[in-house]
């Protein structure tokens, strides 16, 4: 007799562990599973769901943003799932209560100086065992560079709408690309000309013959002491101009020309 159940081979990933293997952390997720069950509060469930999380998903928040989400005239605990970080770009620091995780050692000292309080969640619970007079923040988690190429990739016959269906023949796509040039062109990027004028010599299959002057087929007509006996084969049109730039100057001081060649 076989077995029908509905989701038989479905596993449920969701966490009710940390995968952390810090003791601190589990008596925090010990501490808050047990407010979580004998309060009615759903402030305590969220920070034991937020406590489970990869640090992908708990990202940093600086006291920039804590700044700007706290109001002077209310004053509530600023709570933070994760680490908060300095930002030299903010002058002045609010006095403000914050329970987080962790804090970076200028986040630290910025707020303690500016007669703030820095508390751990443990110490929260006993404050505010069931999350009141608090405000909960996160980090954003869709900052990271590798987010931007998340998605539909850019394809020069495809596109996708709002439904998810390919339904058009124009690249409108908002991936970004690691490398917008690819194959024996040069790439772009923070390089100087130098060196991506090496970078694109370097996929060429090039080779350089030294043929006399009486070899047929080939203008080897002299021109001020220079022999046209030079040959770089199997390269676009960009890099053969770039690749001819480069060894005319270098060809030209040994009394060498340089003819391309398809």
């Amino acid at each position: 007799m076989g077995i029908d159940l509905d989701n038989h081979h479905v596993r449920n990933t969701h966490r009710k562990t940390p995968k952390s293997d810090n003791v601190y952390l589990k008596l925090l997720v010990k501490l808050y599973r047990f407010l979580a069950r004998r309060t009615e509060s759903s402030f305590n469930k969220v920070v034991l769901r937020r406590l489970f999380m990869s640090r992908i998903n708990r990202p940093p928040v600086s006291i920039s943003r804590i700044a700007a989400q706290t109001d002077k005239e209310e004053k509530r605990t600023v709570v933070v799932i994760g680490t908060v970080t300095d930002d030299n770009r903010l002058l002045t620091v609010p006095k403000v209560s914050v329970a987080a995780l962790r804090f970076t050692a200028t986040a630290r000292a910025r707020i303690l100086a500016a007669g703030g309080e820095v508390l751990t969640l443990d110490q929260l619970a006993l404050r505010a065992p069931t999350g009141s007079n608090t405000v909960l923040l996160r980090g954003p988690k869709n900052s990271r560079e590798a987010v931007k190429h998340f998605g539909f990739g850019p394809h020069k016959h495809k596109v996708r709408n709002t439904v998810g269906n390919v339904v058009s023949r124009t690249n409108k796509s908002t991936t970004e690309t690691i490398c917008r040039v690819q194959g024996t062109q040069v790439r772009e990027g923070s390089w100087t000309q130098k060196v991506q004028r090496f970078q694109g010599l370097n996929g060429l299959n090039w080779e350089v013959s030294l043929r006399t002057s009486g070899f047929t087929g080939l203008d080897t007509s002299r021109k001020g002491g220079e022999t046209s006996i030079g040959y770089i084969r199997r390269a676009g049109s960009a890099v053969q101009s770039l690749a001819y730039e480069y060894y005319k100057k270098m060809m030209v001081s040994m009394q060498i020309g340089v003819v391309i060649i398809n």
